[in-house]
């Protein structure tokens, strides 16, 4: 089925001159003047902020290297800050603690030597427990014997119905 008329239109051969372009739609000198002024605003912006960086990091840096604290103990004296620090190699620190640890359990020390008291490693204190034996707590005392409860009395028995 073919048809004659089509739905699009056949392309013109010469030049219609009476054919343009729509110029109304926009003004390109004021486009461009926009384009140009946002430009503008957008470098005084950049040149403000990077100006105010600098003042204010000059200032920073003036104000910081006056003493907050003009008291506070300096160099060698300045304490310690509080606890937790920062570690700056954990894995060793992690390796001497543990060998810290491993001799204490291994070797013997006073603990208290007026009262008698030592530390004794922890193998050989395994071995004396075990030939020794472990003291146990004294027995408590038996709990009070408990009373059985007496058998229920028997209910009393209903008088006879009178005679009337």
């Amino acid at each position: 089925m073919s048809s004659t008329h089509s739905s699009h239109a056949a392309p013109l051969d010469d030049h219609d001159e009476s054919v343009h372009h729509e110029d109304t739609d926009i003004d390109i000198r004021a486009m461009a003047i926009a384009a140009l002024a946002l430009a503008i605003m957008t470098a005084f912006c950049y040149v403000t902020v990077y100006v105010a960086i600098g003042v204010f990091g000059k200032r920073e840096d003036a104000l910081s290297a006056v003493k907050n604290y003009p008291m506070a103990p300096v160099g060698d004296a300045a304490p310690l800050p509080p606890l937790p620090r920062l570690q700056t190699d954990p894995k060793k620190e992690l390796r001497d603690l543990r060998a810290e640890e491993q001799a204490v359990l291994e070797s013997y020390r006073w603990v208290d030597r007026n009262a008698g008291v030592v530390r004794i490693p922890i193998e050989e204190a395994m071995r004396l427990a075990l030939q020794r034996g472990f003291q146990s707590r004294a027995a408590a005392p038996a709990p009070a014997a408990a009373v059985a409860p007496a058998e229920p009395a028997p209910a009393p028995a209903r008088p006879a119905p009178a005679a009337h």
